[in-house]
């Protein structure tokens, strides 16, 4: 496959279908054990999230900094927790696709949420139509009954 060419397929249901947890989002990260945070980062592969857990010389975290358990020790103890956990709405979730850097991951997600705000105001700007439709409608009835009933009568 051409990787300019690549296009992580847009399946619906299948995002439906994925639990929106760590273990399934491309964020999550290993780093080798250093001094100095942020060295080198990389994305988990097929064994270690089957597993639920990294060899011992690297430390897990959110590339996107929800979670690091370098910062916060305690994360270790629930570590099959933490990456398990329903996290729908709660952070950057975005399916993981083998292959994709982290900036580019970063601008798909980008780009679902704008379009998901963009159907949201979509879905705003319909019903206040809607409204101001009914409201038209309901204006010109009143004004045609009261023309009607209150006219007034006939000179002949």
């Amino acid at each position: 496959m051409n990787p300019e060419n690549f296009r992580p397929t847009h399946n619906r249901k299948r995002m439906k279908n994925v639990k929106h947890c760590c273990n399934n989002c491309h964020f999550l990260n290993k780093s080798p054990n250093i001094d100095r945070a942020g060295e080198a980062n990389l994305t988990w592969n097929k064994e270690d999230r089957a597993k639920l857990n990294v060899q011992d010389h690297y430390t897990a975290s959110c590339w996107r900094g929800i979670w690091d358990t370098r910062i916060d020790q305690r994360l270790n103890s629930q570590f099959p927790v933490l990456l398990t956990r329903d996290r729908r709405d709660e952070c950057f979730f975005i399916e993981h696709y083998p292959g994709m850097s982290y900036d580019a991951a970063t601008e798909l997600h980008r780009i679902r949420n704008d379009n998901r705000q963009l159907k949201k105001s979509y879905k705003y700007t319909q019903i206040a139509l809607w409204i101001a439709v009914a409201g038209v409608v309901a204006n010109s009835a009143y004004n045609v009954i009261t023309d009607i009933f209150l006219m007034p009568p006939c000179p002949f």
